[in-house]
Formats: C-alpha cells, sequence, structure tokens
C-alpha cells in the first residue's frame, strides 16, 4: 500500500523572487519565513569545526586524492560530509 498523503494548512506564503508558487507553497509549509533562510553561500554554513566526523571525511579526501583514486570515492566522502552537516544543522 501507499502511503497516505496529507496536505498541510499553509499560512502566509512568503514572497521569494524568482521561485515558483509551489516552492514557495513547501517552504511556507516547512516554516520557512523568509529568503535568508534559503541561502546557501559559504557565510551560512556552520563552522567546518562543527561538522561531526570532519577529521575523518578530511583524512578520507586527502587519501583519495593522493592515491589518485576515482571521482567515486571522492563522492562517496563528499555525500558523508554532507550528510553530517544536515544533522549538525537540524541538531541546532
Amino acid at each position: 500500500m501507499f502511503p497516505e498523503i496529507r496536505r498541510r494548512e499553509v499560512g502566509d506564503v512568503v514572497a521569494l523572487p524568482g521561485v515558483s508558487p509551489v516552492l514557495r507553497r513547501v517552504y511556507a509549509a516547512r516554516g520557512i519565513a523568509s529568503a535568508d533562510e534559503l541561502a546557501y553561500d559559504l557565510r551560512h554554513l556552520p563552522p567546518f569545526g562543527d561538522l561531526a566526523g570532519i577529521d575523518r571525511a578530511v583524512e578520507l579526501l586527502a587519501d583519495t586524492i593522493a592515491a589518485g583514486t576515482s571521482a567515486r570515492s571522492v563522492t562517496k566522502t563528499r555525500r558523508m560530509v554532507s550528510g553530517n552537516r544536515r544533522r549538525v544543522m537540524a541538531e541546532s
């Protein structure tokens, strides 16, 4: 069986220039109140020292580069770091 799809009640939809009405509705349902919350530039990232497992990820990446291993290994490392970043941000 398929899970039930439920519509959420959405309050005020934030005016986000250049964002489709569907995404604006999704963001509103998730509590996004301003375009600043969607900024992904470097100044909005958490400090690298706050990322769980960052030391190990850096070691893996450096070893991969030094060994000339395939880009697939680098991608795997990047995903691990990205997953840790999301977890740290969710815990904040």
